[in-house]
């Protein structure tokens, strides 16, 4: 099992993680207005890409389900599962699999 960084990003965001692993790519990064979050997975995987705040604690899950291999993308809006929108900061985003969890940092600006 493998998640890896879209073709196409920054490999220097990721350097620290092994080639069977990355965490998800992000464009634009810092953001004033909607992220694109890239990621691809190696094999079908159950997965959830959550955005979280710096403490940790869960602001959006923006896929919780079964994923098929190859490169996928999701639209982050700023919002949080409620609707609101986030203050800007920095925060996580969170790609889990069964067997492993990837993890990078966005900026989101006024």
């Amino acid at each position: 099992m493998g998640v890896e960084l879209a073709p196409g990003t920054n490999r220097s965001d990721a350097a620290e993680f092994p080639d069977s692993a990355r965490p998800p790519a992000r464009e634009p990064n810092p953001a004033r207005s909607a992220i694109e979050l890239r990621y691809e997975l190696s094999t079908d995987e159950h997965i959830n890409l959550d955005v979280l705040d710096i403490q940790g604690r869960l602001m959006r899950r923006l896929r919780n389900g079964a994923q098929p291999a190859g490169v996928h993308s999701v639209v982050f809006d700023r919002r949080d599962d409620g609707g609101g929108r986030l203050a800007s900061g920095v925060y996580l985003v969170r790609l889990r699999t069964r067997t492993e969890a990837r993890v990078t940092r966005i900026v989101i600006l006024p």
